[in-house]
């Protein structure tokens, strides 16, 4: 799964669910990694013609007022707001209102905003604005939550990386999505991203003891996928040295938090 597309769909549905609930025809999601620039994570309702233009001076768009107030920025018509920039791509887009509230990052610093925009000038209600607020709330909180998750892959990267012990993982499908530095420093043909069923018949370095090529529905990985169990059980494996050495590989599931079985 790319991990990036994931997060540009959770976006957009963001800017879906918050563009009705302040019943207003277009929904934005921008951030910004430099406070300077901003790109759009997630949009619903852009007009046709609406180019998304990368990446994107602050002090161009509507956005940036809100960086300038730290607080909510709320327009009824920008023709008549002086705040608005007349170089801001919003007049060049056709938007008259506007409402926008600060995403937070983990100092209470503003990395984005919320946004909802009209075509004709409009006041927006209290109900609407609340439901832009508590967007920009659950965006902020969704961004903590990623940035915790990221956080502890890196700290679990970091720890099977270095491990003295060679590490690989499969995912449902039978997919490796892991091997860390010992194992390739081993042997190098566990290929991350590839079903292993596609590389083992032509790539599988596995030898049982007595010189017999391990078959592929055979390998540890699999066996756990079919429900064994594999403790200790012994093989051979040429390394990279051109030696072969005699491996001990213990195998078990993975098990995500409802206790089904995830690689």
């Amino acid at each position: 799964m790319d991990p990036s597309g994931a997060a540009e769909r959770a976006a957009a549905r963001f800017a879906a669910i918050l563009a009705r609930a302040a019943e207003a025809p277009t929904g934005l999601i921008h951030l910004t990694g430099d406070g300077r620039r901003m790109r759009l994570a997630g949009a619903f309702g852009l007009l046709a013609g609406w180019v998304n233009r990368e990446p994107i001076p602050i002090d161009s768009m509507l956005i940036g007022i809100v960086f300038d107030c730290q607080h909510p920025v709320m327009i009824s018509d920008i023709l008549d707001d002086p705040r608005v920039p007349t170089h801001a791509l919003a007049r060049e887009l056709g938007i008259r209102s506007y409402a926008g509230f600060p995403i937070h990052g983990d100092r209470e610093q503003i990395i984005g905003v919320c946004s909802v925009v009209d075509y004709r000038p409009r006041e927006w209600s209290a109900r609407e604005l609340t439901a832009v607020d508590e967007a920009a709330q659950a965006y902020s909180e969704f961004l903590a939550a990623q940035r915790h998750s990221e956080k502890q892959r890196r700290f679990l990267d970091a720890v099977l990386q270095n491990m003295a012990h060679g590490v690989a993982a499969c995912d449902e499908e039978g997919r490796m999505v892991f091997s860390n530095g010992p194992l390739l420093a081993m042997n190098d043909a566990f290929p991350v991203g590839v079903p292993i069923l596609e590389w083992a018949p032509e790539h599988n370095p596995l030898t049982h003891l007595d010189g017999r090529l391990v078959a592929s529905e055979s390998l540890p990985l699999l066996r756990v996928l079919r429900g064994e169990e594999v403790h200790g059980a012994e093989y051979l494996l040429p390394f990279s040295d051109g030696h072969t050495h005699r491996v001990s590989i213990d195998a078990r599931p993975i098990l995500g938090g409802d206790g089904r079985r995830q690689g």
